[in-house]
């Protein structure tokens, strides 16, 4: 066996410390004083998708354009999910010089739906279906040894049921996906990748308990303490196996106030018309609108990209300075403060068709861009306490790993590449 590579999909670089003090993580204690640890920068705009798409292919967000679960640029308005066929070229493990490998990804994005490879693929799927294991039969072959295996959208927040049994059902999750990565791990695997999410799924709908409660009191705190001993029961499989064992977190996580609604701004600004009841857009009658959540984006409705875009190529450059302008003028409407640092035109930041023709950086990381409407209501957005950072952590066993001076994903692929020749 190469490699065990182990994700904690939104550990707060802040609170991770914090524990490691209190010593209630022993294993990434370990990690720490025995190997390489260190802080890791993520995309400037932290998104799972967009994150691990770097991490685990080399690719800047800049190239490859991902910057969340969705496509910022649906002519239809609605956002449509990244799926494989978009995705697998740039991961690593379709390459040529990686391809001799047996592998085992549980829950990575970019996977759904699942597609032909040496070893099992359990995909990271974005809706509730039966159809996310490669090989076909995979699912059925862990029930019959009693290793259950279910998707995250099997636990999903609802403001009005209890949040204890969410945070219960999302700890479960995890400990099945261990249980079976741990079992496929023993199929002559070389290369292993798991992404674990609870940490990142609960801190979303309580992180404020951070601040109230005492650390142990929190399914917060839980979360971190299980992934501890996943860890734990990873790194000693590493260790009989001689493989390396590489641990990180694609974004890190802080605490949330409010999002910001910029369609809001946008309609008192006469770049949108909405109807007078509800959130209905009325596109043939609207210049701008706000990019689906995550993308931290602006559109321009340009009539040769949107089915109802009403600006003409000739109209866009005016169009885009005059709510570039307007942009940087918005005030935060829940504080006495600017609600963005900067507001970049999308083109001077990326070539890739699919990043929002206006980005707007946060003034304020409590306070975020709500998004697109239609996913943000669907996830409960205004019931969320925390949202993504763009620093996180990495760390290993490995002191050879002083060689890569790992500092941001792209540097994780570089190492993760590396040990998989």
């Amino acid at each position: 066996m190469k490699e065990i590579v182990c994700i904690c999909e939104g550990i707060s670089y802040e609170l991770l410390n914090k524990y490691l003090e209190e010593g209630s993580l022993p294993n990434i204690k370990r990690l720490v004083s025995e190997g390489n640890f260190g802080e890791l920068q993520c995309n400037e705009i932290p998104y799972e998708a967009s994150c691990l798409t770097t991490a685990l292919s080399g690719v800047s967000v800049k190239e490859h354009g991902i910057i969340s679960y969705w496509n910022a640029k649906s002519y239809e308005y609605i956002p449509v999910e990244w799926n494989s066929e978009d995705i697998k070229q740039y991961m690593f493990w379709n390459k040529d010089e990686y391809k001799n490998n047996r592998y085992a990804l549980i829950n990575l994005f970019g996977t759904q739906p699942t597609y032909e490879i040496d070893g099992y693929m359990l995909s990271y799927s974005m809706d509730k279906n039966l159809r996310y294991s490669y090989p076909k039969d995979l699912l059925n072959k862990l029930n019959k040894k009693r290793l259950p295996y279910v998707q995250d959208t099997c636990a999903f927040f609802n403001p009005k049921t209890d949040l204890k049994q969410f945070c219960l059902d999302v700890l479960r999750i995890d400990q099945l996906r261990k249980n079976v990565f741990i079992n496929l791990l023993q199929d002559n695997i070389d290369v292993g990748i798991v992404n674990f999410t609870a940490i990142d799924r609960l801190s979303h709908f309580s992180f404020h308990e951070v601040y109230q409660k005492e650390s142990k009191d929190t399914y917060l705190y839980q979360a971190y303490k299980q992934c501890d001993e996943f860890i734990g029961e990873l790194m000693e499989f590493a260790d009989k196996k001689s493989a390396k064992f590489i641990l990180f977190s694609e974004i890190g996580f802080g605490a949330l106030l409010k999002f910001v609604r910029i369609n809001d701004y946008l309609c008192q600004t006469n770049f949108m018309k909405r109807n007078d009841v509800g959130e209905e857009i009325q596109w043939k009658e609207t210049l701008a609108f706000e990019t689906v959540q995550g993308s931290h984006g602006v559109n321009i409705n340009l009539k040769t990209a949107f089915r109802d875009g009403c600006v003409s190529i000739d109209e866009y450059d005016d169009v885009i300075r005059d709510v570039m302008d307007n942009l940087k003028k918005m005030r935060n409407p829940h504080c006495d403060q600017p609600m963005f640092s900067d507001v970049i035109r999308g083109r001077d930041y990326s070539d890739s068709k699919y990043i929002p023709d206006i980005l707007v950086v946060p003034y304020d990381w409590r306070y975020l861009p709500y998004g697109d409407a239609y996913w943000a209501n669907h996830v409960s957005r205004d019931c969320q306490t925390g949202w993504h950072r763009a620093n996180s952590f990495w760390a290993t066993l490995d002191k050879q790993a002083e060689e890569f001076p790992i500092k941001s994903l792209q540097d994780i692929a570089e190492y993760i590449k590396a040990n998989a020749i």
